[in-house]
C-alpha cells in the first residue's frame, strides 16, 4: 500500500472511536434531566403575634418558630416580681414597699390598690415613749407621725454581723423589709382591712403609728410569711438573734400579751446587753418592761 494510503487508513481507524464518543456525548448532555436548585438544611420563618394576657395592662409577644424540623418555641417577657425573686437588700433602705404583714394572712395581688382609709386611725403620739431607756412601740404606745429617723446605723451595722455569723453557719438571712414611714404603714395597713376586715388586720398588721418599723429599729427577714416558720433560718434566727442585739418580737407563746401573731422572720434590735436580758428571762418585750399591747379604742 502507498504511503498516502496508509495514512488516510489510520486517520479513519482513529476517527470512528471519536465520533462515536462524541456521539454518546451529544446524546448524555440533550437528555439528562434539569438540575433541581439546592435546599439549605433548614428553613426557618419567624411568625410574631401579640396576644394580650389577663392582665390588661401587660401585653405579652408570642413567637412561634416554623421549620423542616418543625421546632416551635414561646417567648414571652419575664416580670420582675419581689415576690418570684428573692433580691438581697441592704439595711441601708430607708424604705420599702413590701408589704410583709400583708402575706402572713391572706394571699395579695400587686394588682391591688388601696382604696380611702375608712377606718379609724389612733392618734399618734406627741412624742416617742422610752421605758427603762428603751424605745417603745406597740398598741399601747404609738410613735408621732413626723417620726421619720430612717434605719438605725447601730441597727444595721449588727444586723450586718448577724449575717455573717449566720454564713458561716451555712445560713442565709436577708433583709426584706426595713424602715417604714408612718404614711407607708398606714397605706399597708388600710389594704389589710379592705382585705381582711378591721378585727382580723390588727392581729397582723400594725396601724399607722404604732408599726416597730418606723423606729428604724425593726428588720423583717427571708420569707415575711408563714412559710418562714420552722425553716432553717428561722430556727438558727431564734437561737442566735439576741446575740447580736435583737429578739424575736412577736414570739410563738405571747401573742395574747404582744397583740400579734406570731412572727418568727421579725427581729427587733435592743443593744447586746438588753437583748440577753430579754432572751434569757423567756418574757416578751411587755412582759419584760411590766407594760401592756391594747389600742385605746
Amino acid at each position: 500500500m502507498a504511503y498516502p494510503e496508509k495514512i488516510a487508513a489510520g486517520l479513519l481507524c482513529a476517527g470512528i472511536p471519536l465520533l462515536l464518543a462524541g456521539t454518546v456525548i451529544f446524546y448524555l448532555h440533550t437528555n439528562r434531566p434539569a438540575e433541581q436548585p439546592a435546599l439549605p438544611a433548614e428553613t426557618t420563618v419567624c411568625e410574631t403575634t401579640a396576644a394580650e394576657t389577663t392582665d390588661t395592662s401587660i401585653t405579652r409577644t408570642e413567637t412561634t418558630y416554623t421549620s423542616t424540623t418543625t421546632t416551635s418555641t414561646e417567648t414571652t417577657p419575664s416580670v420582675t416580681s419581689t415576690a418570684a425573686t428573692e433580691t438581697e437588700t441592704t439595711a441601708s433602705e430607708t424604705e420599702t414597699t413590701a408589704m410583709p404583714e400583708e402575706t402572713t394572712t391572706q394571699e395579695t395581688t400587686t394588682a391591688e390598690t388601696t382604696t380611702a382609709e375608712t377606718t379609724t386611725e389612733t392618734s399618734a403620739a406627741a412624742a416617742p415613749t422610752y421605758i427603762d431607756g428603751i424605745l417603745v412601740v406597740n398598741k399601747t404606745y404609738p410613735l408621732p407621725k413626723d417620726y421619720n429617723p430612717g434605719m438605725d446605723p447601730e441597727c444595721e451595722a449588727q444586723f450586718a454581723l448577724l449575717r455573717k455569723g449566720a454564713k458561716e453557719d451555712g445560713i442565709n438571712i436577708y433583709l426584706s423589709s426595713g424602715f417604714r414611714s408612718y404614711t407607708s404603714q398606714s397605706y399597708i395597713y388600710h389594704n389589710n382591712v379592705k382585705r381582711c376586715g378591721k378585727e382580723l388586720a390588727d392581729t397582723f398588721s400594725a396601724r399607722p403609728g404604732h408599726s416597730e418599723h418606723q423606729s428604724g429599729l425593726a428588720i423583717d427577714v427571708n420569707i415575711v410569711s408563714d412559710r418562714f416558720i420552722g425553716t432553717p433560718e428561722a430556727i438558727w434566727l431564734a437561737e442566735h438573734a439576741h446575740e447580736y442585739g435583737f429578739i424575736i418580737r412577736y414570739p410563738e407563746d405571747k401573742t395574747q400579751i404582744t397583740g400579734y401573731k406570731y412572727e418568727p422572720w421579725h427581729i427587733r434590735y435592743l443593744g447586746l446587753e438588753t437583748a440577753q436580758a430579754v432572751y434569757e428571762s423567756g418574757m416578751c418585750l411587755e412582759e419584760y418592761l411590766g407594760i401592756t399591747s391594747v389600742y385605746a379604742e
